[in-house]
């Protein structure tokens, strides 16, 4: 997989909900369609995620218009959501080693950093002080020990939430 960063999407829920609703866009935003977001009351509107901020309230079910006040689908998370993400290690994903010795580990994520993919989210196994995303299991369809292969994550619940502006 060394090369081919696939983006964190949502996989499935496993009690099968599926919540979704519509927020209000925030001024001069550009988050895309998959990308993590989360309303902010301070300013009553939708804005997409850091990995620095303390809570994420979904992910963007179509991209930014650039438009305040324009409404957002979001599908609300839950732990019982799943994701599969290109592993990498502070964005590159030709260094990070798929590994089920990582299972159970909780890791931050980030924008990857490989030439023409930057606007693609990954999981990254270099960063364990913004552990937002738990690996459940290695992905199947790239063998252990190979670099960049993907793996299917929950998000640790004490993130889910609303409210970047206690971040």
């Amino acid at each position: 997989m060394a090369g081919t960063v696939y983006p964190l999407r949502w996989l499935k829920n496993q009690t099968g909900t599926r919540n979704v609703v519509e927020y209000a866009e925030g001024t001069a935003q550009t988050f895309k369609k998959g990308d993590f977001v989360v309303f902010d009351r301070s300013d009553d509107a939708l804005k997409a995620s850091v990995d620095t901020d303390t809570v994420v309230t979904g992910v963007a079910l179509k991209d930014a218009t650039g438009t305040a006040g324009e409404l957002i689908p979001v599908l609300l998370l839950s732990a019982d959501d799943l994701f599969v993400a290109t592993m990498s290690d502070a964005g590159a994903n030709t260094t990070a080693i798929h590994s089920s010795a990582k299972i159970g580990d909780a890791y931050s994520w980030i924008k990857s950093t490989e030439t023409s993919q930057i606007t693609k989210t990954v999981a990254d196994i270099a960063d364990t002080t913004n552990e937002w995303l738990i690996m459940i299991e290695l992905d199947s369809r790239d063998a252990e020990s190979t670099a960049g292969g993907r793996g299917v994550f929950r998000i640790d619940g004490s993130k889910l939430g609303v409210d970047a502006s206690t971040a």
